[in-house]
């Protein structure tokens, strides 16, 4: 297969000039801000880090792309059941500007949207406590990985493998293993009871809970649970 002759890039339209400055060019191909792919081997890439998707930056090291699928019991406690709607849609607008449109995982766009809103979540083992990283903007084939729940519900898992393999550089067996051990420490998860953290938005953005965020997460968590029990059952 030929090497991609560039490398697209996450820019927001504001730090455009930026880059542009630094060297990024607009690409034909990839409709989008990029640089020449020699850049990633010697060095010239460092000072558009910040831009870089994240499976094209050199001091990072593959899986760039596995499940991380949310334990269980806090299924449906995520920021549009918690916050506000217009609260919501800030936050995710934001995110789809800060990436430029493009996919922070492989640089790419989905075939309906370019992006969609992917919370970033850690979870501690220690404590039993899921913290709320970040927001950021992927496209819906590394979302699809990344909810392989979801995506095992609808069937298309196929589909996710292949694009997982393609984004790590990976074999399919690979990937199939590395999705099995996350679906191992995700029922491992499920079995406890989770504390959750959304102080990244209070930081953020300032913006509270709204007043009825546990009644609303609770029924969506019920909503949830019953549509994957009919799709398994």
């Amino acid at each position: 297969m030929t090497r991609p002759a560039w490398t697209p890039l996450c820019v927001p339209h504001s730090a455009a000039p930026l880059a542009i400055h630094l060297g990024a060019k607009q690409a034909e191909c990839y409709g989008c801000l990029a640089i020449p792919a020699s850049w990633l081997t010697d060095g010239r890439w460092q000072p558009l880090k910040r831009f870089l998707p994240t499976r094209f930056r050199p001091d990072l090291s593959t899986p760039f792309l596995q499940p991380r699928p949310v334990p269980l019991p806090l299924w449906g406690w995520n920021l549009r059941s918690l916050l506000a709607r217009e609260h919501w849609d800030q936050i995710r607008r934001e995110a789809y500007r800060d990436c430029g449109y493009r996919c922070r995982i492989c640089g790419m766009i989905g075939a309906d949207w370019p992006v969609e809103a992917d919370e970033v979540w850690a979870c501690d083992d220690r404590t039993n406590v899921q913290s709320l990283e970040t927001v950021t903007g992927i496209c819906s084939a590394c979302h699809g990985v990344r909810h392989w729940g979801r995506t095992s519900t609808s069937g298309k898992q196929a589909a996710a493998l292949r694009h997982m393999a393609a984004v790590n550089g990976m074999s399919m067996q690979a990937c199939q293993t590395l999705v099995q051990a996350r679906m191992d420490e995700w029922l491992n998860r499920s079995e406890r009871v989770w504390d959750l953290d959304i102080s990244w938005v209070a930081r953020t953005y300032g913006f509270p809970s709204r007043p009825d965020a546990a009644a609303n997460a609770a029924a969506e968590h019920e909503n949830l649970t019953r549509a994957a029990e009919r799709s398994f059952f």
